[in-house]
């Protein structure tokens, strides 16, 4: 194994793409849901819809609290770790946050496809549009994990070496 040492500007620019591809996969999907139950090969099973309809909005409540929740936990548990572990750790908080967003985002585009409710690809995109506002800049990063004057600085410089990646 070796270990790749990553710049400030390519972690960032990891994240952010991992932050799009999330979107990108959530947006395709509800466009080809749309499609579907609009052209009326999906979108018929209105037997459903009672129950779905209590679940995919308690479903994304319990999204919407459990990443801000789980999030807030993980993040505290990388404060006397150093820049390297921070940073590999914020990657892995900010996947969780996405992750609970993105399952009743899914549930919700799927029941849409089911029932034809506008209401579910709604919900959906209200969870895309919290996806979207999770949005990793670097002042951001720096607050949540309270990083000190020196690892401020360090990852405001685009050349620094801040984080390394273990390959195979």
């Amino acid at each position: 194994m070796a270990l790749i040492k990553q710049t400030s500007k390519q972690y960032f620019s990891g994240l952010r793409i991992l932050q799009l591809a999330f979107l990108a996969g959530l947006i395709l999907l509800s466009a080809i849901s749309f499609f579907l139950v609009f052209t009326g090969s999906m979108g018929k099973n209105s037997e459903l819809n009672d129950i779905i309809t209590i679940l995919v909005p308690g479903l994304l409540v319990a999204g919407i609290i459990g990443s801000y929740f789980i999030a807030k936990n993980r993040l505290l548990t990388l404060v006397d770790k150093d820049l390297n572990e921070k940073l590999s750790g914020y990657r892995a908080v900010m996947i969780l946050k996405i992750a609970l967003l993105e399952g009743p985002a899914l549930f919700a585009i799927i029941s849409y496809m089911l029932t034809g409710n506008n209401l579910f690809l709604g919900l959906a995109m209200i969870a895309v549009l919290l996806i979207l506002f999770i949005n990793p800049t670097r002042e951001k990063v720096a607050d949540e994990l309270n990083l000190s004057t020196q690892d401020r600085a360090l990852i405001a410089n685009d050349d620094a070496h801040v984080t390394e990646i273990e390959t195979q």
